[in-house]
């Protein structure tokens, strides 16, 4: 660098002849005015370099050894130096993946003058020949190959269960971006790492869905700083319903509560109810319920018409029914919650009438307050018909329950029938109430004896308040 600095000075700084050059030097300055030059140019040269050197960020065509290189580490499981090599590189993969580059969305606009490709069958490898302005599709390549190589890298992310694990608890902001990668290979990573926080109960799936429960009324009030799980797939519901994320989520609670599950889970969802609000933060059911709430609201706010599966929460109703055991001898039968299980039943069903009496709260242009028949028929794309239809459905699952005791199917039908009262009033959505009194009174459109006289019972047994206002469905059920 010296020599680099002193060769600079000899360029700038020497004395030239005048009456061979004219006025002087190509550059005019004094010795003293070339070194402090000189000096500012080599320092400067110097940082460029250090820069160059130090750059973490790739270029596309680098994409083939840049994913030799991560699957060499990740199979070494050194996967800390993998996390650090790949998280710069995800804004180059997703916009390789989606082709966000100059040449493949030229590429893409000469296929599309070319409707009808022929083929090369003098190839070893079939491949198509534009028939029209194929010298330019040479100029701009179709990015078709580094895309192939995004998704070996997402193959090779997805397959590794232990690498997604540790990214999940130790890298999570950087584990949520990689879910916005598109590609086949997409639907895999989320449902690995959705597994991964579901198993982990300090992971962020646990600490935003359920801080929010606590410190927030709005389940849709949340921030990227703060909650950046939320913020990733949910903020869209869009992106979420392309995703499917509640299937994941859904299904791993249906695993932990199926009835031929042998665990230790399921002798404590049917211990007594102890300190449930603290005790409840740290549980997979009521954490997954707190998620489709805040995912269900976010979509009914944001207009979204589809009624994002709320109907799983009605399979973990049916699930912990089947699994209900307050025979224990520490249980109190008359307690509002007996026991864990009913606790979580009570979540879902307060989730639920949640959803239904947000409908007050709508813009009236909300396509959720236009309910189509006011029966219990399916209307997929309206959240509240949707949440009616569930609720009731879960209403005939507990009432039918042979191992729930009275006291606690009283309280659970006491909850239903409350929220069915709330929505008499709502006149932006005049159809919500008499859809959701035919739901109750016939679930599915089944004429079901055993829950009609279930009902009966708790009926009889509910808040004089709410049975005097729906003096219309004890007529119904045919009570005096």
């Amino acid at each position: 660098m010296g020599v680099l600095y002193l060769q600079f000075i000899s360029t700038v700084g020497v004395e030239c002849d005048t009456n061979l050059f004219g006025d002087c030097s190509p550059v005019r300055m004094t010795e003293t005015q070339a070194q402090d030059w000189s000096f500012g140019i080599v320092i400067l040269w110097t940082v460029s370099i250090v820069i160059l050197a130090s750059r973490k960020k790739i270029s596309a065509r680098h994409l083939a050894r840049f994913k030799k290189l991560l699957q060499q580490l990740i199979s070494e499981e050194r996967f800390g130096t993998a996390a650090d090599l790949l998280e710069p590189q995800i804004a180059l993969l997703g916009k390789v993946e989606a082709r966000r580059f100059l040449g493949p969305s030229i590429h893409e606009q000469i296929r599309l003058w070319n409707p009808h490709p022929f083929f090369d069958r003098n190839s070893a490898k079939p491949r198509p020949v534009l028939k029209h302005f194929s010298w330019l599709s040479v100029l701009f390549p179709s990015g078709d190959t580094n895309r192939d190589t995004v998704w070996a890298i997402q193959k090779e992310i997805s397959n590794s269960t232990d690498f997604v694990q540790y990214i999940a608890s130790k890298r999570s902001r950087m584990s949520f971006l990689l879910a916005t990668v598109g590609g086949w290979q997409r639907s895999f990573y989320v449902e690995n790492l959705l597994d991964a926080l579901l198993n982990d109960r300090s992971s962020d799936f646990y600490k935003e869905c359920n801080t929010l429960y606590v410190s927030s009324s709005n389940p849709s009030n949340f921030e990227a700083e703060s909650h950046p799980f939320l913020t990733t797939f949910v903020k869209n519901p869009k992106f979420a319903e392309e995703l499917g994320i509640w299937k994941p989520v859904g299904d791993y609670v249906l695993r932990m509560t199926n009835i031929h599950t042998k665990s230790d889970y399921i002798e404590f969802l049917n211990s007594p109810a102890v300190d449930m609000e603290r005790e409840a933060l740290n549980d997979p059911i009521f954490t997954t319920t707190n998620f489709f709430h805040i995912m269900i609201m976010q979509a009914m706010l944001s207009d979204v018409r589809y009624h994002m599966w709320l109907y799983y929460l009605e399979y973990f109703v049916r699930n912990l029914t089947q699994l209900y055991d307050e025979s224990g001898d520490n249980v109190d039968r008359d307690a509002e919650h007996p026991i864990r299980n009913a606790y979580f039943i009570w979540t879902i069903l307060r989730t639920l009438t949640s959803l239904i009496e947000a409908t007050r709260d709508l813009p009236d242009d909300s396509s959720h307050l236009n309910i189509s028949k006011p029966d219990g028929s399916h209307q997929n794309e309206n959240i509240p018909k949707s949440a009616v239809i569930c609720i009731s459905g879960c209403l005939r699952t507990i009432l039918k329950a042979p191992t729930i005791g009275e006291t606690f199917k009283e309280y659970c039908a006491e909850i239903v029938l409350g929220c069915l009262q709330k929505t008499k009033g709502i006149e932006k959505s005049p159809n919500l109430y008499p859809a959701f009194k035919d739901s109750i009174l016939k679930p599915y459109g089944m004429d079901d004896r055993e829950y009609h006289n279930q009902l009966c019972i708790v009926f009889a047994g509910i808040d004089h308040v709410i049975s005097f206002e729906l003096d219309d469905v004890r007529e119904s059920l045919g009570l005096q």
